[in-house]
């Protein structure tokens, strides 16, 4: 079986050099992983941002269509006025 792998050892330069490599990785890993969550949070807000200005478009298209209405309504109640 064998006496197993050798630990690391902090002091030496094998060591130093793996942990230091590990590290590089872990740390590319982890900004990858950062960077894909930003640009996930940053197309949700576009996203927000885009049905936030359609609300907005259909709810000013509503209210002209509701004041249209009322000039008509009130076109209408004078115009049945003077001819009754």
């Amino acid at each position: 079986m064998g006496p197993g792998p050798k630990p690391l050892e902090c002091e030496s330069s094998n060591g130093k050099r793996l942990k230091a490599q590990i590290r590089a990785e872990v740390e590319a890993e982890m900004s990858a992983r950062f960077q894909e969550m930003e640009d996930k949070v940053a197309q949700r807000e576009a996203r927000m941002e885009q049905r936030e200005a359609r609300m907005e478009q259909m709810e000013a298209r509503m209210l002209a269509f509701m004041e249209q209405r009322q000039i008509e309504d009130q076109m209408d109640s004078t115009n049945y006025r003077n001819f009754g």
